[in-house]
């Protein structure tokens, strides 16, 4: 399984074009991406555990950002957590 962050968003699947869960804050649990399927090579970004895992434990919903801006913006969060 990879994890894929996509607009705010994060999901686990087999294949960065194919999610399969998505991360409910709400719940604090995984729940069935009800859009399963194969999406466009453009759609998301594959990150590693330890990057899910700040999401997760985030209290902030990473903005939608452009895919470029996104590894800084995880850097950002890590460096909060950090002190």
């Amino acid at each position: 399984m990879v994890y894929i962050e996509h607009d705010g968003a994060l999901f686990r699947g087999f294949a960065e074009g194919f999610p399969q869960e998505v991360w409910s804050r709400k719940t604090g649990a995984w729940t069935h991406y009800p859009l399963i399927g194969f999406k466009p090579v453009e759609w998301g970004s594959v990150i590693s555990e330890t990057e899910a895992q700040r999401i997760m434990n985030s209290d902030v919903i990473p903005a939608r950002l452009p895919s470029d801006q996104r590894p800084a913006a995880l850097a950002q969060m890590a460096a909060r957590e950090l002190g």
